[in-house]
């Protein structure tokens, strides 16, 4: 209609909403189960179980927020078809400090620092570094 008002911040949050709903059903939950049974329970093997659901909700958070992120990344470039390889070639510095930015807000809402010693901690960190690239990668890599 001519004359008629789009209110964009309403548009826009409804294009996030459905965005992150498709990255819901299309998240690959089988798979992050093998990441916890192969490296999130080994670690935390001996840890109270209270800090252990504390691990597994940040990483699965944080697993699903890089995915989205990947998601809209692989939109935004309008690529396709998309592939690992060229997923791993946008994993440019740009995006690996998005997701460092992702990490430190998780671990800073979750308070990791002050329920892990600095050595659990340090250990905490790099699987979460390493998640939150593979997981950007999945979700660029995924076919919408």
């Amino acid at each position: 209609m001519v004359g008629e008002i789009i209110h964009i911040d309403s548009l826009r949050i409804k294009k996030e909403a459905a965005l992150r709903q498709d990255a819901l059903d299309a998240f690959p939950w089988d798979e992050m189960e093998r990441v916890k049974a192969n490296l999130i329970k080994p670690m935390v093997k001996y840890w109270p179980s209270s800090r252990k659901w504390l691990l597994l909700e940040l990483c699965y958070r944080l697993a699903y927020e890089a995915f989205v992120c990947g998601m809209k990344e692989a939109k935004w470039r309008r690529r396709s078809p998309r592939t690992f390889k060229e997923a791993l070639d946008v994993f440019a510095p740009r995006h690996q400090a998005h997701c460092q930015q992702l990490m430190e807000q998780l671990t800073k809402e979750f308070h990791v620092f002050e329920w892990l010693d600095e050595w659990s901690a340090e250990s905490v960190f790099m699987l979460l570094a390493e998640l939150s690239k593979n997981w950007f990668m999945k979700g660029y890599a995924q076919k919408r």
